[in-house]
C-alpha cells in the first residue's frame, strides 16, 4: 500500500514539475519612436523603407502606419510608394506614441504641385557687428500662402561671417561678407552685408559707464579718429549748416538710438555716446593730467578705479577745414541744447581746463563712446 502511494505521489510531482516553467523576463514600455530622417525627398514612382528607433530598444511595440495623403503617397509596414507631386506626412504610432516624417514627391524636375513662391526677402538688409558678436537674421517668404516656404542660408565667407539654419549670424573676423537666403521652391534668393568690426576695448574707471580706450575712427588711443556733426553717424568731407540733417530738428537725448547715435549705429552691442550727466562725471571725479602720448596732445584720465584714459585733442572741423588740433578737444554729448534746436552739448578741454558747453550742431567733433 506504502508503495503504491509513493509510487502516486511521485507520478504527481513528476506532472507538476513538467507543467512548470520560469517566468519569461517583462519587457520594458514603450517611451518615444523616431525617424531615422525627418524629411524624405522622393520623385514620382519611388519606393523606400523608412527606418524607425524605439526607446527603449527592447520595448514591446508593434507598429501602426498612415499616411496624411495617400494620392501623394502610401505606406505598408515602413514601405513607402509616391504616387503623384506633393507632401505627405508618415506616420509610425504605438497607442498614444508616435513619430512622423515629411515626404515631398517631387515629379522628377523639382516641381512641388500648389502654390509657387514669388519672392524672399530678409531683414535687416545690412548688419553691423564686433568680432564675437551675433544676429538673427529674418527671412519672409512670398506669397504667405506659399505651399513650400524652405529656405537655406549660406555665407560668401565664413571667415568673416557664418550663419546657421536659423539664420543666427556670428560675426567671427573684421571684413565684409553677404549672407544669402535661398528658397527651396524656386531658388528666389535676399542678402544681407555684413560688416565685421575688430572688437572694442573698454576702462572701468569705476564711474557709472565704462569707457572706450580710442575714439570712433580709431584704432589707437592717440589718433583723432572721425568727426561727426551731431545727431548724424557717419564722417562727411564738408560740415555746414546746409549738409546737417539734424539743424533745426527737434530731438530729445539720442545716446543709444543708432538712427542719431554714431556709437550705437557704427559700433553696436551697448556701445553709445555718453550723455551730458556721464561726461560730467568724467570731469568730477576724475583726475586730468595734460599730457602727450605718441606726440599727440591730449588727456590722461584717471578714475577712482585707477584706471585711466586718453583723450587727444583733436580739435574740430568746420566746412572742409581743421582747427585747433594738439591745442583743444572737442567731443559731443548726446543731449541737445534744452531752448535751442540748432545747438547741442559738448565736452570742450584744453591745457587751461575742461567744461561742459554748447556748440552749433553742423561742427564735425570727435565721439568717445562709453558703454554698460
Amino acid at each position: 500500500m506504502k508503495s503504491s502511494l509513493f509510487i502516486a505521489s511521485s507520478a504527481m510531482l513528476a506532472l507538476c514539475l513538467a507543467g512548470c516553467k520560469p517566468d519569461e523576463p517583462v519587457k520594458p514600455e514603450l517611451e518615444s519612436l523616431a525617424f531615422g530622417k525627418a524629411e524624405v525627398e522622393l520623385n514620382v514612382g519611388d519606393v523606400v523603407l523608412l527606418e524607425v528607433s524605439a526607446t527603449p530598444e527592447n520595448a514591446d511595440y508593434e507598429l501602426v502606419w498612415s499616411s496624411s495623403d495617400e494620392q501623394v503617397a502610401v505606406v505598408e509596414d515602413g514601405e513607402v510608394t509616391a504616387l503623384s507631386a506633393g507632401k505627405a506626412e508618415i506616420t509610425a504610432g504605438c497607442g498614444d506614441i508616435s513619430a512622423t516624417c515629411t515626404v515631398t514627391v517631387t515629379d522628377g524636375q523639382g516641381t512641388v504641385p500648389g502654390t509657387g513662391v514669388e519672392n524672399v526677402i530678409v531683414e535687416p538688409t545690412e548688419l553691423r557687428l564686433n568680432e564675437g558678436e551675433t544676429h538673427t537674421l529674418t527671412a519672409t517668404v512670398l506669397p504667405e500662402d506659399a505651399t513650400d516656404k524652405g529656405i537655406k542660408w549660406s555665407s560668401a565667407d565664413t571667415g568673416i561671417a557664418t550663419v546657421d539654419g536659423t539664420g543666427l549670424v556670428t560675426a567671427v573676423s573684421a571684413g565684409e561678407t553677404t549672407i544669402t537666403v535661398t528658397t527651396d521652391d524656386g531658388g528666389k534668393t535676399a542678402t544681407c552685408m555684413v560688416t565685421v568690426s575688430k572688437g572694442h576695448d573698454s576702462v572701468d574707471l569705476g564711474l557709472s559707464v565704462k569707457w572706450a580706450t580710442c575714439n570712433i575712427g580709431a584704432e589707437n588711443p592717440w589718433e583723432y579718429g572721425d568727426y561727426f556733426a551731431w545727431g548724424e553717424t557717419e564722417p562727411k568731407e564738408e560740415y555746414s549748416m546746409a549738409n546737417n540733417t539734424t539743424f533745426e530738428k527737434t530731438i530729445s537725448d539720442i545716446s543709444g538710438n543708432p538712427e542719431y547715435d554714431a556709437a550705437a549705429a557704427n559700433w553696436g552691442g551697448t556701445w553709445r555716446m555718453p550723455t551730458k550727466a556721464e561726461m560730467q562725471e568724467l570731469i568730477d571725479e576724475c583726475e586730468w593730467t595734460w599730457t602727450e602720448l605718441e606726440g599727440e596732445a591730449g588727456y590722461n584720465i584717471t578714475g577712482p578705479s585707477g584706471q585711466s584714459i586718453f583723450m587727444p585733442a583733436s580739435g574740430y572741423i568746420n566746412s572742409k577745414t581743421s582747427y585747433d588740433t594738439e591745442r583743444y578737444g572737442y567731443y559731443w554729448t548726446s543731449n541737445p541744447d534744452e531752448y535751442s534746436t540748432t545747438m547741442s552739448s559738448y565736452l570742450s578741454f584744453s591745457s587751461f581746463g575742461h567744461r561742459i558747453d554748447l556748440v552749433g550742431r553742423y561742427f564735425g567733433l570727435s565721439i568717445r563712446p562709453v558703454s554698460e
